[in-house]
């Protein structure tokens, strides 16, 4: 599909079908009048990351999916921030909802998600050798 599909079009078009797939859910539970407001968000959303996506700046590299090394260590570091800021506000909730005496069992599944994430992640990204340098007259292999 990414072939076929030009860089700039891919995010907006994931945006679309994601709205899509939440409006075949939402009228049963909520009503019509939900999913205009929802359908409406949904258009803006695609809209404004298609033109970001436009723009010559770094943002819209990273909306394209075109990103220098530079920018991809940027949005890194961005992702990381957010993961660490959602898992803070997670924990805050969890909290909250037990000083209120309210039903925590969701909130504690999504306290569990960023510890089981982090092990995995350390797993998974890990470097071989345990990332310890040979040093200085280490076995060199050629």
């Amino acid at each position: 599909m990414k072939r076929f599909v030009p860089p700039r079009l891919r995010a907006p078009l994931s945006i679309l079908a994601g709205g899509a797939a939440i409006g075949v859910v939402v009228p049963p539970a909520h009503g019509w009048k939900t999913l205009l407001g929802l359908g409406l968000f949904t258009v803006l959303c695609a809209a404004g990351w298609y033109l970001a996506g436009g723009r010559d700046s770094d943002f819209g590299a990273l909306m394209r999916d075109k990103a220098d090394e530079r920018q991809a260590y940027r949005r890194l570091k961005v992702q990381a921030l957010v993961g660490i800021v959602t898992s803070g506000a997670v924990g805050v909730a969890y909290l909250a909802a037990l000083a209120a005496k309210a039903t925590i069992w969701p909130l504690s599944i999504l306290l569990f998600v960023p510890g089981v994430t982090f092990i995995v992640g350390w797993a998974i990204y890990r470097e071989p050798g345990g990332g310890q340098d040979e040093g200085p007259g280490g076995r060199i292999t050629g």
